[in-house]
């Protein structure tokens, strides 16, 4: 794995971003734009050393990353364009088995449960009460395979992943309003593909 390092970003250019991004997902993206307080963290994004940091506040366009990154995957345009998912796979792994208390909820904006080949759904999959779908794991249940599954199943301009604090909260299948409103007020991280699909963009809780 690359080292990833953080790079702070324009919080300004970032809330921005977040908002049209959240402002489409299911109910707990709707609800973390409504809810949470955004000022109680950091914005940032996660490259290589070796990455094009002029363009690091350009978070719709590409050409922050070198040519030689590792992986190359298909954009919306029907193009291959270079991006970190192999190392953010390592770099997620590594994050949720350093504080079990972390669980992660990953919304899939595609997906309906009259699809056929649902078999994601099946193992770590769980719905809210409009049955949107979402997959959700912890370090008990998180793998390479799993995350890179989740990563292949989401078109990249889609992508959206919360942690939270999962320490004496179940998670329900179907998740209500108000399991999710207790989602929202324990979170500590939201990630969300940027840069068309090389990198992605983080909210911390301070």
């Amino acid at each position: 794995m690359k080292a990833l390092k953080s790079y702070s970003i324009s919080h300004e250019i970032a809330i921005n971003y977040f908002r049209e991004c959240l402002e489409e997902g299911h109910p707990l993206s709707k609800s973390v734009l409504n809810s949470n307080d955004f000022s109680k963290g950091r914005f940032y994004t996660l490259l290589p050393d070796n990455a094009n940091l002029s363009r690091i506040n350009k978070l719709n366009e590409g050409g922050v990353l070198p040519v030689s990154q590792s992986v190359s995957i298909l954009s919306h345009d029907n193009e291959w364009i270079n991006s970190i998912d192999n190392d953010f796979v390592e770099y997620l792994i590594q994050k949720i088995n350093s504080d079990k208390t972390l669980w992660s909820i990953t919304e899939d904006r595609i997906k309906r449960l009259t699809d056929p080949n649902l078999d994601l759904l099946k193992t770590i999959g769980i719905v809210d009460s409009e049955n949107n779908i979402y997959y959700s794991f912890n370090y008990a249940n998180i793998t390479k395979s799993v995350i890179q599954r989740i990563l292949s199943e989401i078109p990249f301009w889609q992508f959206v992943s919360f942690l939270f604090d999962n320490t004496n909260l179940p998670i329900n299948n179907p998740l209500s309003q108000y399991d999710i409103d207790r989602i929202v007020k324990r979170l500590k991280f939201i990630y969300l593909s940027a840069y068309d699909g090389e990198s992605y963009i983080v909210w911390e809780k301070l």
